[in-house]
């Protein structure tokens, strides 16, 4: 069994990166697991543990899905959390509106429902996730921080390609590994 996922693998840019420590900084005394500015990504479908018989299918859904999307450009602006808003579960970076993200993401799920994987109930929410919450007691700082990230643009990033990737859990955090990389 593989650990598999679709995504669109993040660039990290100086801002970005600036923006990821600034939260780990100042939320450093909270129990947070902060995510490597390498591993950040934006997830397109989680496929979970996957026997190895199924690879080859979902190799060719996202091939078939890749032909059908035309390059695109994301930009990474705003922040919040998921949870509710006393006991937050992650920290994020969010996504400006973008038409084709949405399509391609639309796209993914659609083949992939022919071969029996279905679509997130909860819908498509285009995220960088940039810290998971266990306990956070100061509340406070971390609206401060949403609130000084809010509007602001972190990263301009071409989309070209996404890729399937294959994640291992270890202690330190996940290892994730491109197994196939689609052209847009």
């Amino acid at each position: 069994m593989r650990r598999l996922f679709a995504a669109i693998k993040i660039l990290p840019g100086p801002e970005l990166r600036e923006a990821m420590a600034d939260f780990s900084r100042e939320l450093s005394k909270e129990k947070i697991r902060w995510v490597n500015p390498e591993n950040i990504h934006i997830t397109l479908k989680f496929f979970g543990e996957t026997p190895e018989k199924k690879l080859p299918v979902i190799k060719t859904a996202l091939e078939d899905a890749a032909k059908n999307i035309t390059p695109f450009d994301i930009e990474i602006k705003d922040c919040g959390t998921f949870g509710s808003p006393r006991f937050p579960r992650i920290i994020w970076l969010g996504l400006e509106q973008c038409e084709k993200l949405k399509s391609l993401y639309k796209t993914i799920n659609d083949r992939l429902a022919k071969d029996g994987y279905m679509p997130e109930k909860r819908g498509f929410s285009p995220h960088l996730t940039i810290g998971r919450v266990k306990h956070i007691k100061n509340l406070y700082a971390l609206d401060a921080m949403i609130s000084k990230y809010h509007d602001k643009t972190l990263l301009k990033q071409p989309v070209n390609s996404f890729q399937l990737f294959e994640s291992v859990l270890k202690k330190e955090g996940p290892k994730y590994t491109v197994l196939e990389n689609f052209e847009l």
